[in-house]
Formats: C-alpha cells, sequence, structure tokens
C-alpha cells in the first residue's frame, strides 16, 4: 500500500531460510521465504502491520529474453534475435499460473498459490514437442499442499541442521573463516 522506505532482509545460512522486514510509508510487512528440503516449490509467509496488514501479491511476468542479451552481453541485432511469445496468465483449477511458450515449442510455467498468509511458487518446464510445464508445476503444487505444513518446516530445519553439521569446515585463519561464513 505505502512506498518502500527501507528493508532489512538476511540470508540465515543455518536455517536455509531469508526473512525480515520491508519498511513503508504505510507500516511493516515481515516475510520469510524458503525452498523447502526435497519440494519443488518456494514458501514465503508474509504478515503486516499498520497499513500494510492485508498483504496481496501480484505478478508482474518479465519478457522471456536470453541473459546474454539481458545482461548486455550481446546486442539482439547481431544474432537476429527473435523474441519469445508473450506469457499467457490465467487461472488453471484453482491455481494462478504464467506459461511462458518458447520458440522452441515447449514453455515452462510459472504457477502460485496464496494460502492464508503463505504464498507458495513452483515452475515447470515442457520440451518440445509435448508442453507439460503447466501440469508439472501444477503437481508440485499440489503436492506440497497436500503435507502439514508444520512436518515440512521441521523436516527441512532436521535435513538443513544435519547437512550444515556435515558441511561445516574451521579454518585456523580467523579472516578466512569470517570469509567463508559470508560466502
Amino acid at each position: 500500500n505505502g512506498s518502500i522506505i527501507s528493508s532489512a532482509i538476511k540470508l540465515d545460512i543455518f536455517k536455509a531460510q531469508a526473512g525480515g522486514t520491508i519498511t513503508t510509508s504505510a507500516g511493516k510487512i515481515f516475510l520469510v521465504a524458503f525452498v523447502p528440503t526435497g519440494e519443488q516449490v518456494i514458501s514465503i509467509r508474509v504478515s503486516g502491520s499498520g497499513g500494510e496488514k492485508n498483504v496481496s501479491w501480484q505478478w508482474v511476468p518479465e519478457k522471456s529474453i536470453t541473459p546474454r542479451i539481458t545482461y548486455g552481453r550481446a546486442k539482439p541485432e547481431k544474432y537476429n534475435y527473435v523474441d519469445n511469445p508473450s506469457p499467457l496468465i490465467k487461472d488453471t483449477s484453482g491455481f494462478n499460473i504464467c506459461r511462458q511458450p518458447l520458440l522452441n515449442g515447449g514453455a515452462y510455467t510459472t504457477a502460485w498459490k496464496q494460502q492464508d498468509s503463505t504464498l507458495i511458487i513452483a515452475v515447470g518446464y515442457g520440451p518440445a514437442p509435448q508442453d507439460g510445464s503447466t501440469n508439472e508445476a501444477i503437481g508440485h503444487l499440489e503436492n506440497f499442499r497436500k503435507k502439514n505444513f508444520g512436518d515440512v518446516i521441521s523436516t527441512h530445519k532436521l535435513w538443513w541442521s544435519d547437512y550444515f553439521k556435515k558441511s561445516f569446515i574451521a579454518v585456523p585463519d580467523a579472516r578466512m573463516q569470517r570469509y567463508y561464513w559470508l560466502e
């Protein structure tokens, strides 16, 4: 609702999640985002205060362009680059989808659904000649929604804690150890 004034979002490598606060002229938005272990979704939980109590999401698709061009490594005219078709946004089986057809005949689909204060997002890819991208993305969401969210979080925390302990290294140089933690 308000204009963004500041944000403080940090990556917690021990919990394998990002979280923080976005402060606006109308209030604050609190968020926690993570990719649950073993799931093909992104989960973003939000809440708000003040004029930001009713947080809502809006999907704004970008054009599907090769990163060589979007990052300025190549000029479109040099390669006679032809844009992919425009994305198609619609509601399918109660899920919001954005299907991006590709010139090669395949496509990818981003599907999302808001459950209470949590937004879940999944992506599917369908190579040519059969494009199953929408079914794949919706399938990821349906599988995730069948599970108890508390159980998913517990599994994620346990797996990541085990992984973190096994992958931790100690470096005898304090400066290098700090660098390791930053990376």
